[in-house]
């Protein structure tokens, strides 16, 4: 509770600390004037993305030797984004998650394990698509110092991912620590995912087009509330301001992520109101999005651990679950 309470104070300061300079009317009539026809069009985008995830994840599943529908995984990927706007912890939509998983048949290591791969696969895709958008931002933020923080975050995301490729190379001795086993645990379940072609090429691929998607829901938003701002800039700009939002200081991104988009769209030209409330309107679109997950977490059970499909107990040839 420190921790959310902790988290929260910070979302909420960042956020004040940016509407205190700007007009509180002008922010208002930004908002009301936002067109309807724009915004549902950006909550369709949105949504339309988490099929992508479900099949994302239902690859990273195969590829650590469990089995889980497409129609299971899209279920639970409701659910999840449902529980990441109702639970105190940006987070618990994803330990809801692992636990709709592990009740689905899937053993609660790997269950863990495909979540957290899943989340890891989204980071790889934002830091590969900032990277590739470095020498556009320098350009935009020439002779700026923040421009330094995207490579930053670029380079202490891929120091992450190559630690977390060789946890499993710890010394042995240190295998009894039970944080440890599980490190390497998602060490070897990580190469299996991100270091084999077949599997990282079509996740990485499913990732990337999911950013696409934010970035082009972002653009559609900022058209329905009469901002001027062009594709391809929100193509660069996205990335690295839901790089920075992942930094877990704030409560699922809020306060930081409107800092960071004041900043990163100011650089083409967009004003700081603006680009605030653009912020927030996509803030809005992701709870909206996540809406219907409470539906179909109530249809699968309210937390009884039924499912809206038989579960899956039949065992595989191999021992594994079998989908029905």
């Amino acid at each position: 509770m420190a921790g959310f309470l902790l988290k929260f104070a910070v979302s909420a300061v960042l956020i004040w600390l940016l509407v205190r300079g700007f007009d509180t009317a002008t922010l208002l009539d930004h908002l009301a004037n936002v067109r309807l026809g724009g915004l549902l069009l950006a909550t369709a985008l949105l949504a339309s993305l988490s099929a992508i995830q479900a099949w994302r994840w239902t690859v990273i599943v195969e590829a650590i030797g469990q089995v889980m529908t497409f129609l299971r995984s899209w279920q639970i990927i409701f659910i999840g984004l449902f529980f990441n706007q109702t639970l105190p912890s940006a987070i618990g939509g994803d330990a809801v998650r692992m636990w709709r998983a592990y009740k689905a048949g899937i053993g609660m290591a790997p269950a863990v394990h495909s979540v957290m791969l899943d989340r890891l696969s989204a980071l790889a895709a934002l830091v590969l698509m900032a990277a590739a958008g470095l020498p556009a931002i320098f350009r935009l933020m020439a002779g700026d110092p923040a421009r330094w923080a995207v490579p930053v975050l670029v380079a202490g995301g891929v120091g992450g991912f190559s630690v977390l490729m060789t946890m499993d190379r710890l010394p042995r001795d240190w295998r009894r620590w039970r944080v440890a086993q599980a490190a390497a645990e998602l060490s070897a379940d990580a190469r299996r995912v991100l270091l084999r072609a077949r599997v990282a090429a079509p996740v990485i691929a499913m990732s990337v087009v999911i950013q696409l998607g934010v970035a082009a829901t972002v653009y559609v938003l900022a058209g329905a509330a009469g901002i001027e701002v062009g594709l391809v800039d929100c193509l660069i700009l996205v990335p690295p301001v839901l790089l920075v939002s992942m930094v877990p200081i704030s409560i699922a991104g809020w306060g930081v992520r409107e800092g960071a988009m004041v900043t990163a769209f100011g650089f083409a030209g967009v004003a700081a109101d603006q680009a605030f409330v653009l912020s927030v309107l996509f803030g809005l679109v992701i709870m909206v999005v996540g809406l219907p997950g409470g539906l179909v977490w109530l249809l699968s059970g309210g937390g009884k651990g039924e499912a809206l499909e038989p579960p899956l107990t039949e065992p595989a040839a191999d021992g594994g679950p079998k989908a029905d």
